[in-house]
């Protein structure tokens, strides 16, 4: 399961209970892991809130597309993870104009 945030990030979950985060490398030649969420279970879908300040993520003890493998001390459920953005600092600040520069 993959969810795109961006052109240059990239959300992912499967059988090895976690939702990661990616950020392409230059080129697009290659992924860097920014952060992982644990979620006991198979991830078998992702999803954003409309207002983008949350995840959910559908879990289950079995792949949506088949029972090959079974995670018994998984549960059958959602789990909304609270998302947090870091405000852009103002354009000034950035350029150096704070000081008045």
């Amino acid at each position: 399961m993959m969810l795109e945030l961006s052109n240059c990030c990239h959300l992912t979950g499967s059988h090895n209970s976690k939702v990661q985060l990616w950020k392409c490398g230059q080129g697009f030649r290659h992924l860097e892991p920014l952060f992982t969420i644990p979620v006991p279970g198979f991830v078998n879908s992702l999803k954003f809130s409309s207002s983008g300040k949350f995840l959910v993520a559908g879990v289950g003890q079995e792949h949506r597309l088949g029972r090959w493998w079974r995670l018994k001390e998984a549960k059958n459920g959602l789990y909304i993870i609270p998302l947090k953005r870091q405000q852009p600092e103002q354009e000034g600040v950035q350029n150096g104009e704070e000081n008045g520069v």
